[in-house]
């Protein structure tokens, strides 16, 4: 399993980092109040699952109406990954970008981020924005993979 009591310390906060972050996006951002998170651990393969949900007004619908900033889906991801925020405070934008870090590099996991018609696709072995023909989803969907960790897991090195 994925608990601290085998001497994996840490396991948990990285676990549990990318998960308030990302479901706190769909109440901050999304401009709707509905988002689902799925999870399911493989305990012959090894590996968990999770995968948040919204279908708010997206990404680059964001920026446009916070920002009057007109982007296609893909910059709109590029943005975010950038840690631009589309809210005004100082010290935001951090979360899908820190939670992309925890989740590849932290966890040794893959990492999945999207909306409208583009997804970025990332690993430890590197990231592909592709973009999806006759495919639009409304909204933001973040989907990511770890696999079971085999020792301690340090985030502080990830986060901003």
């Amino acid at each position: 399993m994925y608990t601290n009591s085998s001497g994996l310390s840490g396991t948990r906060s990285a676990i549990y980092y990318p998960i308030t972050e990302l479901v706190t996006n769909i109440f901050e951002h999304s401009k709707d109040d509905t988002g689902f998170i799925l999870g399911q651990y493989y305990p012959k393969k090894e590996y968990l699952d999770i995968c948040i949900v919204d279908t708010g007004r997206g990404l680059a619908q964001a920026y446009k109406d916070e920002e009057d900033l007109i982007l296609t889906d893909s910059q709109a991801i590029e943005e975010v990954l950038k840690g631009r925020s589309t809210k005004p405070e100082a010290d935001r934008g951090y979360g899908v970008w820190t939670s992309k870090k925890v989740v590849c590099e932290g966890l040794g996991g893959s990492f999945i981020i999207l909306s409208g018609e583009s997804a970025l696709v990332s690993s430890q072995s590197g990231e592909k924005l592709v973009s999806l023909p006759d495919f639009y989803w409304q909204g933001v969907t973040v989907a990511y993979r770890i696999p079971k960790p085999k020792g301690g897991v340090d985030i502080s090195g990830f986060l901003e």
